[in-house]
């Protein structure tokens, strides 16, 4: 995320550059291509205009090793700031679902697999589709965790034992690491999930997630979930992606459903199997296939 450009000073002159947005931009794109930085898409979608993200490329470059000094830019030093800025900066992004795609043995948006957690309480004080519905308060910040096990078990269980032992039934996609590195050159690698954040945290940690993909979002930062339109537009603003350079790989169609509408890539991973009429731009039937569609040059 690109932080605080509206609060940039505006006091920056461009003693070479033109003003209006429209030729900074094709400046932009043309000194990427020069260098082989070869996008379909070099459009400044998040900002106002984009002279302000030409003032925070110069902003970057005063903080690194390309010396600019205050009110004595040239464009010799300007173009390289924005070329050394560009060749670093991925403009792609590939969301993978949690449950269903990284741990395929959790599907069905993870309902299926509750019923485990459900079965392991000694005395639970509530029927399933009341633990459900409190479920789904927890994944987007409306109760604690703690108020969750109060409203949903005895006091008689041991709560900390019956979520180690559920997560522990989680299984990681063997080769995930490997397909994940393929990947990572060309795309922020970040993965949506609705699970509360302590079951979600001691799944990181099990698996080094933290150190496989570059973020792990959850429900629970957004105070909504998916398959909201708002949610997937908030991720792509944090990153400065526009749709048509998104991917979201998910196991079901109501939320590829809603990010194919906002214009994102839909890739259809058929660890759950459904009967719905959406089609959609590609299917698989293993994470690991994403990496054919990607070398192909398809995405």
């Amino acid at each position: 995320m690109i932080p605080n450009l509206i609060e940039i000073d505006k006091t920056i002159e461009f003693m070479h550059f033109v003003v209006t947005a429209e030729n900074q931009e094709k400046h932009i794109q043309k000194l990427g291509t020069s260098q082989g930085i070869n996008r379909s898409s070099y459009k400044i979608e998040n900002i106002n205009r984009a002279w302000q993200y030409q003032e925070y490329l110069i902003e970057k470059a005063k903080g690194s090793d390309i010396k600019i000094v205050e009110n004595n830019y040239t464009i010799e030093k300007i173009d390289n700031a924005i070329i050394e800025i560009l060749k670093k900066q991925k403009k792609k992004i590939l969301v993978i679902d949690t449950m269903g795609v990284l741990f395929p043995n959790v599907v069905d948006g993870s309902r299926i697999k509750l019923t485990d957690l459900y079965n392991r309480l000694t005395e639970p004080r509530v029927d399933y589709e009341t633990f459900y519905s409190k479920y789904k308060e927890l994944i987007i910040g409306q109760i604690s965790i703690e108020r969750f096990w109060q409203d949903i078990s005895s006091d008689k269980d041991d709560r900390s034992q019956i979520e180690k032992e559920h997560l522990d039934t989680y299984e990681i996609h063997t080769d995930i690491k490997n397909i994940v590195n393929k990947l990572k050159e060309d795309y922020i690698i970040v993965t949506l999930t609705n699970h509360p954040r302590k079951w979600m945290d001691y799944i990181a940690q099990k698996f080094n997630l933290h150190e496989i993909l570059d973020y792990i979002y959850l429900s629970e930062d957004f105070k909504d979930e998916k398959p909201s339109q708002a949610l997937y537009q908030r991720i792509l603003e944090l990153h400065n992606v526009v749709a048509t350079e998104a991917i979201l790989v998910d196991d079901q169609s109501k939320n590829l459903i809603s990010a194919s509408q906002i214009g994102m890539i839909t890739v259809k991973c058929n660890t759950t199997k459904e009967d719905n009429a959406f089609i959609p731009n590609y299917e698989i039937n293993d994470f690991s296939e994403i990496t054919d569609i990607i070398d192909s040059k398809v995405l």
